[in-house]
């Protein structure tokens, strides 16, 4: 939907990480007096239809409106008037979707869908369609290095490890993930540190504060090569 865009139409969002788009909400019926449009009015956004993929229209998610986070309700009311709204987009979620990315050859983009789709499938209680995500994205750290990746990786398999019930291992590798946020100040999409927390603080009330400090400063200084082998080691057998 194009700024001062009004009435119901599919918004066409770029195949990229996320947006930001400028709507104005408009009165579905623009027949009354002003002074009740004004005092009244109101339009609607929502993300919960499921677009034609046919036509190279994929799902998103509303993260904010106006800076609010309103990623919980499915459905936003809006007052009359212009508001801005940060959308996620979900491309990589179908596999429609994950195949265009490869074939564009964007191999940031293409490791990132496979994080998202390791994280959605840990949170579903699926873990075992997180483990060939993963084991790509260890293949692209090994390959390429990337710092942005490996963080992500500690993240997302902190989680995965957690979600199994095993605390140790999903202490030590939030160890490491926080050790690299120090040393490389990245910081961490809102929904990638709702996913985490989520599961961190499970195992800090399974092991105990003294208990997972210290697997947590075992992560700390352990090499980052020599954790994501370990990860790698570790998912092997549960492909």
């Amino acid at each position: 939907m194009a700024p001062g865009a009004k009435g119901r139409y599919p918004m066409r969002i770029p195949t990229a990480l996320s947006a930001l788009v400028f709507v104005w909400a408009a009165p579905a019926f623009a027949t009354e007096p002003a002074a009740t449009i004004a005092a009244a009015g109101c339009g609607y956004v929502s993300t919960s239809a499921k677009p034609p993929l046919s036509e190279d229209l994929y799902p998103a998610e509303i993260k904010r409106i106006d800076g609010d986070d309103v990623r919980k309700l499915n459905r936003h009311r809006l007052p009359v008037g212009s508001h801005a709204i940060s959308i996620q987009e979900l491309i990589g979620s179908t596999p429609r979707g994950y195949t265009k990315l490869r074939k564009l050859g964007n191999r940031e983009m293409e490791c990132i869908v496979l994080l998202n789709l390791a994280m959605v499938a840990v949170s579903r209680g699926n873990e075992a369609r997180a483990v060939d995500p993963l084991r790509q994205v260890i293949a692209f750290v090994e390959e390429t290095g990337s710092p942005q990746a490996m963080q992500s990786l500690f993240e997302v398999a902190a989680g995965l490890a957690a979600s199994r019930g095993e605390w140790e291992r999903a202490a030590r590798l939030f160890g490491a993930a926080e050790r690299h946020v120090e040393e490389t100040d990245y910081r961490r999409d809102p929904a990638d540190e709702a996913y985490l927390s989520s599961w961190i603080a499970k195992t800090r009330a399974a092991l105990g504060d003294a208990r997972f400090a210290a697997e947590a400063a075992a992560g700390q200084s352990a090499a980052y090569a020599a954790e994501v082998a370990v990860i790698g080691h570790w998912l092997t057998p549960l492909a």
